[in-house]
């Protein structure tokens, strides 16, 4: 087969005959998320795994790419990798500069459980850049990440921490066969009950701490340790929220993992773990920013933003 280079963004129209629209349609009512928008964007994190669990596809796949009125058909088979043009990272976070002195960390996700060690490196670079160029506010955007591992956000909440924190006021966890330990921790179904009270987040040294006022932007897009990490910013009165609330419920699940029932074999891919955001409010509700914001921010608006959270965040602090 000759050789074919997809540019980066190119719809979809048709995947072995059957229209995108009507397959996303068919698939959303399999996937995950509080909203019918976070279920057909989160299909993008198993697509393969719902094309052969729902449409009993495997093998070789037509694939229709293209604007409507010009389609070209791409054949693939698993035999067949897909290579990158470009060898540069991706979804790391982004560092830019709105203004002088007013830094903004772009973080596209949260899942980066298949090389941790980058992401890690890159806030350090980070928050390094920003101490160097001697910022006086920060405003970190998660608005579209849906999350992935919660270490990731802590990654970046020790930057701005004079005592440990956690990231949940609660968890609890729903036994199976794979994760009870070889029934250390309990029967398959049981639930098990966390203690966090002494795990924490620890701070990074005093002279790396950021100190000044952060915003932190979110979505209905920010999702699963997104929001976690959101909720953990504004319930340790680390930032203010701006932005719309997110699609995702302040209290989150996490730790999906297959699920066999005993009387059917049915295999679910389910998460086993609830968590209740830092300030123990148990109401099932999105999470909802302190400054509501429609439209993309202008670097005004964002330095507006950042001092007002000084503000905020000072009164809180004299308050208590």
């Amino acid at each position: 087969m000759t050789a074919q280079t997809l540019v980066k963004g190119t719809p979809v129209q048709a995947i072995n005959g059957t229209p995108a629209q009507a397959l996303i349609a068919q698939l959303e009512q399999f996937s995950h998320g509080e909203t019918a928008l976070l279920r057909t964007h989160m299909l993008s994190v198993m697509l393969p795994a719902w094309l052969s669990a729902a449409m009993g596809w495997q093998g070789a796949f037509e694939i229709e790419v293209g604007p409507s009125d010009s389609t070209t058909t791409v054949r693939w088979t698993p035999e067949e990798a897909w290579l990158p043009k470009d060898s540069a990272p991706r979804d790391l976070p982004l560092l830019s500069w709105p203004k002088a002195h007013l830094a903004l960390l772009k973080i596209p996700t949260f899942d980066v459980d298949e090389d941790p060690l980058t992401f890690g490196r890159a806030i350090e670079e980070a928050f390094a850049t920003i101490h160097t160029r001697h910022a006086t506010g920060l405003v970190i955007d998660v608005r579209g990440n849906t999350g992935g591992q919660s270490d990731a956000g802590a990654a970046v909440i020790r930057q701005f921490l004079t005592r440990p924190v956690v990231q949940v006021s609660r968890a609890r966890e729903r036994l199976n066969e794979d994760n009870n330990e070889q029934g250390s921790l309990g029967q398959p179904g049981q639930m098990r009950e966390f203690d966090l009270g002494e795990e924490g987040i620890e701070p990074v040294v005093p002279e790396k701490r950021f100190g000044g006022p952060v915003v932190v932007l979110i979505d209905e897009l920010t999702y699963s340790a997104g929001i976690l990490f959101a909720t953990t910013m504004q319930d340790h009165r680390l930032a203010i929220l701006a932005g719309r609330p997110t699609g995702g419920f302040a209290n989150q699940t996490g730790n999906m993992m297959p699920s066999r029932l005993p009387n059917t074999g049915f295999t679910g891919f389910i998460a086993t773990r609830e968590f209740v955001r830092p300030n123990g409010d148990l109401r099932q509700q999105p999470v909802t920013p302190d400054i509501q914001l429609e439209d993309e921010p202008t670097a005004e608006q964002l330095a507006g933003m950042v001092q007002e959270a000084g503000q905020r965040l000072m009164q809180t602090d004299q308050a208590e």
